[in-house]
C-alpha cells in the first residue's frame, strides 16, 4: 500500500491507495461511483458504489445479513446463462463485517465485496479491464482489493 489516500465522493469513507494504482476523480465517466481506483497500466479497476435500497430491502438485509445484500448485488450485475458464483465468504475487519463472492461467466470475471455502514449499503468490485488475464492476475487483483477494503476508515458520525 502507498501513503496516499482516497476519499469517497459522499464522504462516508476513506482508504489507502495501493502502490501502482491511482484514484480517478473523473465524474463525467463514473458519476455513480463512490470511489474508482485504476492500476497504472489500466488493466484492472476497483470501484465502490452505493447500493440504493428501498425500505423493504433494507429491513431484509438487517434481518438476514450481508449474504442477502450479496444476493441483491448479484441481481444488479451482468449475467448470462454461463454465470456462476463462487467463493462466497463472510469476514470482518475491525468492527466492520463484509461478504464477498466471485462472479464468473463467458463475459466477465470479478470479485464483489458488500458491506453496510449506518444504514448505507455498498459494493466493492474488482475486475480486469480487458480479457487478457490469467489466474495469477486475478489472485493479485483480489488481494489488492482485500487490502483496499481492510484499509477503509469510516468517520463518526457519517456525513448527511
Amino acid at each position: 500500500m502507498s501513503d496516499e489516500t482516497f476519499h469517497s465522493r459522499s464522504g462516508y469513507f476513506s482508504g489507502t491507495i495501493p502502490k501502482g494504482w491511482f484514484s480517478s476523480s473523473d465524474t463525467s465517466v463514473a458519476q455513480s461511483l463512490e470511489a474508482w481506483l485504476l492500476n497504472d497500466d489500466f488493466t484492472a479497476a476497483i470501484v465502490i458504489r452505493e447500493l440504493h435500497l428501498d425500505e423493504t430491502a433494507k429491513r431484509q438485509v438487517e434481518e438476514e445479513g450481508l449474504e442477502y445484500l450479496a444476493e441483491i448485488s448479484k441481481s444488479f450485475g451482468e449475467t448470462d446463462t454461463s454465470t456462476t458464483y463462487q467463493h462466497q465468504l463472510e469476514f470482518s475487519s475491525g468492527k466492520t463485517k463484509f461478504f464477498s463472492y466471485e462472479q464468473h461467466s463467458a463475459v466477465i470475471t470479478k470479485r464483489v465485496i458488500v458491506f453496510s455502514i449506518n444504514n448505507h449499503f455498498f459494493e466493492c468490485e474488482a475486475t480486469p479491464v480487458n480479457s487478457l488475464f490469467d489466474g495469477t492476475f486475478l489472485i493479485n487483483l483480489f488481494s489488492v482489493q482485500q487490502s483496499v477494503i481492510t484499509s477503509l476508515k469510516f468517520p463518526t458520525p457519517l456525513p448527511q
